[in-house]
């Protein structure tokens, strides 16, 4: 994946073709069909060169692909919870995207190590979008609360808590702390209510 592509220029076009390109593979994978990069390019209706853009081979591709195939839209998670607290809200995420991780755990570790060996061989370091799915869907928990907070208040809110949510804290409780799955989601929820209710309760 080449996320220091995704930092220069017409971000949000380019984060809508990435996602094409990976709703064009998760379709090649569901439909068991053969998967190449040429294959994705013809389903998404864009060039070979324009996927190689995002993604740095078909493996890559392929292992993200395969790990989007089982995130839910927040849309979906947080269907029922429009009145909810913004804690509620935005633990619903992170409950999801923890399961998401354990369930799942070899594949994340084996896309997280193909993603780092790719950084580190790239002159511009990985780009906060990596993570195209944990962002947007903590912007969707905090879309009532928006308001409430300033521009740089809601970007930092955001941004911690994409930190909190993801594999890499589910990879450093487990292995650096030696939490269970229990403990370590016991850990980081707490850790959650306490930051989002600290940022709401100053930003009145």
């Amino acid at each position: 994946m080449k996320d220091h592509f995704l930092q220069k220029g017409r971000t949000n076009q380019k984060l809508r073709t990435r996602q094409a390109l990976l709703a064009a593979a998760r379709e090649i994978l569901q439909t068991n069909g053969a998967f190449s990069l040429d294959e994705v390019a013809k389903r998404a209706l864009v060039s070979r060169a324009t996927v190689y853009r995002y993604f740095s081979d078909a493996e890559t591709l392929q292992m993200e692909a395969s790990l989007d195939i089982k995130t839910k839209s927040p849309e979906e998670l947080l269907q029922g919870l429009d009145q909810a607290p913004a804690t509620q809200r935005v633990l619903c995420i992170q409950q999801h995207l923890f399961d998401i991780a354990r369930q799942n755990e070899s594949a994340f570790r084996a896309y997280l190590g193909a993603v780092l060996k790719l950084s580190a061989t790239q002159q511009e370091q990985g780009s906060k979008l990596r993570g195209s799915r944990r962002i947007p869907m903590l912007e969707t928990a905090l879309a009532p609360f928006r308001s409430s907070l300033t521009q740089e208040e809601y970007a930092r809110l955001v941004h911690v808590l994409a930190v909190l949510s993801g594999i890499e804290a589910y990879i450093s409780l487990k292995d650096v702390s030696k939490l269970s799955y229990k403990e370590a989601t016991q850990t980081i929820q707490w850790g959650i209510c306490t930051l989002v209710q600290a940022v709401l309760a100053k930003a009145e």
